[in-house]
């Protein structure tokens, strides 16, 4: 469920809503064919973006080597729009006006990007989680090794 801009749809109704106010239940509407599902109309799609599981999303598309060209334009697509709209000086918001550094969003934006080709922008995001009170936790081998795939020295 792609979305134009870019980005990937958080989820769609199973159930349908028909022109006389019933609800057809997923399973009966999801059994028709195309035709019979666009006559009775289409469910609703929650389009938010959420930073961690498109970023997620992304990376496996552009991994992906059964990915399309279009597949992975769209990919790069979405994370340009959580890059202009849910990155902020290094900082991942979970959604537009949502929580902020929540760390499974941070480095699944890290992790897409590096998948993109662009750690100019993963390096910038972990920058800013790369603090003492990390560091103070002693070692991390995620921590560790993403650093090192990011050309960066661990600081003391």
């Amino acid at each position: 469920m792609t979305l134009p801009g870019g980005g990937y749809a958080n989820a769609v109704r199973g159930e349908v809503e028909l022109a006389d106010g019933r609800i057809e239940e997923g399973f009966s509407y999801f059994a028709k064919d195309d035709a019979g599902r666009r006559a009775a109309g289409l469910p609703s799609v929650d389009r938010r973006v959420f930073a961690g599981p498109n970023a997620d999303m992304a990376r496996a598309v552009l991994r992906s080597r059964a990915a399309t060209a279009a597949q992975k334009a769209h990919a790069r697509r979405t994370l340009d729009f959580v890059w202009t709209r849910l990155v902020k000086d290094g900082k991942v918001s979970r959604t537009a006006g949502g929580l902020d550094d929540w760390p499974p969003d941070q480095w699944a934006v890290i992790e897409a990007e590096l998948a993109a080709g662009r750690p100019e922008r993963a390096r910038k995001i972990f920058a800013r989680q790369d603090t003492p009170a990390l560091r103070a936790l002693g070692p991390n081998v995620y921590a560790d090794t993403l650093r090192a795939r990011l050309g960066l020295t661990r600081k003391k």
